[in-house]
């Protein structure tokens, strides 16, 4: 990822959604970045009750519920954005909200999405949630997003940490130069983090040609995580990053469970990882991996 120049933040005006905004706000302002605000009108939502000429809508029709959304729009930029609301560019789309969030990056060429994980719960406004994650896997930039959490608020930017998870895929490279980015626009600590799912077996097998069978159970352990260091190693020698500090951590665990761990322990600010990994059976740790941290 170059440098961040275009944002989209799609909202429901829920507040799900708008959890996520502080973070495309420090990001636009930190990064001297446009922010373009998106609401979808799901047309899904239309029902109608019977056919024909007596057919009756159970919602409003489309047209005013999106009339009803630009209302809504105007209000919000002036309540969330103050003096910056001049910079800020919004727009009213109908359509799937998943498909829209896509179709609109793309013609955008944005640069980032920063998005709630959930959102309002409602026939015609019934926003992320799923669609978070149609939009991570699909997403044509980098996806940022954040969840509601009402009993610990998620802090805004800066960050003082970023981990970032790899299993030494393609996919976890170019997480790791999106991260070495944000690391060094910040100026904080990137935590590189590789996960051995079972390192009795799995692992002993992806790390057959480097491990003796004749060895002892606590011998090959200590053999895998070696080599696993030294693969960490390497992986940090491809990403120079100036004076950003990069710390290799090994753990043994599920893959999800052991990011999400790692996380909260080292209390990270952001974490950073691809949606698909390398296949197989021993470091299969993106895609699904992705959606459950």
């Amino acid at each position: 990822m170059g440098q961040i120049k275009k944002i989209l933040y799609p909202t429901d005006f829920s507040e799900h959604s708008l959890c996520a905004l502080p973070y495309a706000k420090e990001l636009a302002k930190n990064c001297s970045a446009e922010i373009h605000c998106l609401h979808v009108v799901d047309e899904s939502y239309q029902y109608w009750l019977g056919a024909g000429e007596a057919a009756m809508p159970v919602v409003m029709p489309v047209e005013d519920i999106k009339k009803s959304a630009q209302e809504h729009m105007k209000q919000f930029v002036e309540e969330h954005f103050g003096d910056l609301q001049n910079d800020v560019v919004t727009n009213i789309v109908t359509g799937r909200p998943f498909v829209e969030i896509i179709r609109t990056a793309r013609e955008l060429e944005a640069d980032m999405i920063v998005m709630g994980t959930h959102g309002r719960k409602g026939l015609e406004l019934l926003f992320v949630g799923s669609n978070a994650e149609r939009v991570v896997r699909k997403a044509p930039c980098s996806v940022m997003t954040v969840r509601h959490n009402e009993a610990n608020p998620v802090e805004p930017f800066p960050p003082e940490k970023i981990l970032v998870p790899t299993d030494f895929s393609l996919t976890s490279e170019r997480a790791m130069v999106t991260a070495t980015t944000l690391a060094a626009q910040y100026e904080c600590k990137i935590i590189l983090l590789h996960v051995l799912s079972d390192l009795r077996m799995e692992d002993a097998i992806h790390w057959i040609d480097y491990t003796s069978t004749t060895k002892s159970e606590e011998e090959i352990e200590a053999e895998i995580r070696n080599r696993a260091f030294r693969e960490l190693d390497a992986f940090i020698d491809k990403f120079p990053a100036g004076e950003v500090k990069v710390e290799p951590m090994v753990v043994e665990d599920r893959p999800d469970e052991g990011i999400a761990h790692v996380a909260e322990s080292e209390n990270v600010s952001l974490i950073v990882m691809g949606t698909h990994g390398r296949t197989g059976i021993s470091h299969l740790l993106m895609g699904s991996t992705a959606e459950k941290v």
